[in-house]
């Protein structure tokens, strides 16, 4: 049995059943279009986006690159149908899993390609990296982010398929980053986020979370995601 049949079986087959926060493009969202003054058509599309950029730098205008690269990600994010599962309720989960296993254990954000110290030499902006609800729990840091380490443990193919299906949008050397939480024991309850500086993560995906209730990201959770 695969460890995608085995996940598939923890979280059931069809996650769409799941509400979940719908996700818009700030810069092709949906408006309503005043009287007397056509507007360009809506096309939530990477393309679209493209089309809009081509825009912007008619005129000169220069939005941030990691403002761009979010624009992109919430783009791919929604063309794919991926789930954006609440932050909170995963810090609280990971949080409480550690607990379990020992009162000095902690978790960490690895990056589940290149360590973040190497992807740096190609990604600069990866210093900026900051995940919006590190802090302490019961005397202990958690949620950091691990520099030096890559995450080498297998994951099933459907998060495979997750995160192909984000890093196709971007070039290798975008500030795009995919990160999986870790703890040291030999089967952890992972959580897949991506990444970009100076936005929250978001997390897409997870596995072998035999007792977690999956919770998607509500509007009033989330504000900044559609920021």
């Amino acid at each position: 049995m695969s460890l995608a049949t085995v996940v598939q079986g923890i979280i059931g087959a069809n996650r769409a059943e799941i509400p979940h926060i719908p996700v818009q493009s700030s810069a092709l969202g949906i408006r309503n279009k005043p009287q007397g003054r056509p507007l360009p058509e809506s096309s939530v599309s990477q393309d679209g986006f493209k089309k809009y950029l081509e825009r912007a730098a008619a005129i000169d205008y220069k939005p941030d690159i990691t403002a761009i690269m979010f624009e992109k990600l919430k783009i791919a994010i929604a063309q794919n149908n991926i789930l954006i599962y609440d932050s909170k309720v995963v810090h609280d989960w990971m949080n409480k899993v550690v607990s379990k296993e020992s009162s000095r254990m902690t978790w960490v954000w690895k990056s589940l390609t290149e360590p973040l110290v190497k992807l740096a030499k190609i990604k600069p902006l990866s210093r900026g990296l900051s995940y919006q609800h590190q802090g302490w729990h019961d005397s202990r840091r958690v949620g950091e982010i691990d520099r030096k380490r890559r995450y080498t443990k297998v994951i099933p193919d459907a998060v495979l398929a997750t995160a192909e299906a984000i890093l196709r949008n971007f070039e290798k050397t975008d500030p795009v980053f995919l990160l999986v939480s870790d703890y040291e024991v030999a089967v952890p309850d992972p959580f897949l986020a991506v990444a970009i500086p100076g936005h929250p993560f978001l997390i897409v995906d997870f596995w072998d979370e035999p007792g977690f209730q999956p919770k998607a990201a509500e509007m009033e959770g989330q504000k900044e995601l559609n920021k």
